[in-house]
């Protein structure tokens, strides 16, 4: 990575899309087997990649951590140059980093850009995908979020073109 600045510090909780509002979709053609584990893994309409570790990883503890995050080209205010301006590719990154709290990076590597999800399942504009401790949902304009109740509590992220979040 050659640059990279953070943006996800705890903050009150923003205003959250209505789950009920999203449909929800059958969690079992997104799981993806690596390493070991289950994870379930989405594409966005918007290019993103997301996933999250699978509830069979938790061995029956509701607080277990299953680390939502995602990947890509985030929307945003902050994002202003190209996704491949002076060769550099954008490689933006939210999760939880071992904590409740979760933090957004916005970089730029001179990788190989990804030009889009390839194999991994999209889920479409007015969707939810569910498991555990965390729901993702995909928002009409380029919205994508997931939340995380573990210990009760909620934490998450919300990808916006008005302005990304992790709290």
């Amino acid at each position: 990575m050659l640059a990279a600045s953070s943006c996800g510090t705890a903050a009150a909780e923003p205003a959250l899309p209505d789950l009920d509002k999203f449909t929800a979709v059958d969690p079992a053609p997104y799981q993806t087997y690596g390493r070991g584990t289950i994870a379930l893994m989405f594409a966005t309409p918007d290019g993103l990649i997301c996933g999250f570790g699978s509830a069979r990883d938790m061995h029956g503890d509701p607080d277990a951590p299953q680390a939502a995050g995602c990947t890509g080209r985030f929307p945003g205010p902050s994002r202003t140059a190209p996704p491949h301006a002076d060769g550099l590719c954008a490689s933006d990154e939210v999760g939880d980093e071992g904590g409740l709290i979760y933090y957004i990076t916005l970089g730029a590597s001179n990788g190989p850009c990804d030009e889009g999800p390839g194999v991994i399942k999209p889920l479409g504009v007015g969707q939810k995908i569910a498991q555990g401790n965390i729901t993702c949902v995909v928002a009409a304009g380029e919205v994508t979020a997931c939340f995380d109740t573990r210990v009760r509590q909620r934490h998450g992220f919300i990808l916006q073109p008005s302005g990304n979040l992790g709290f």
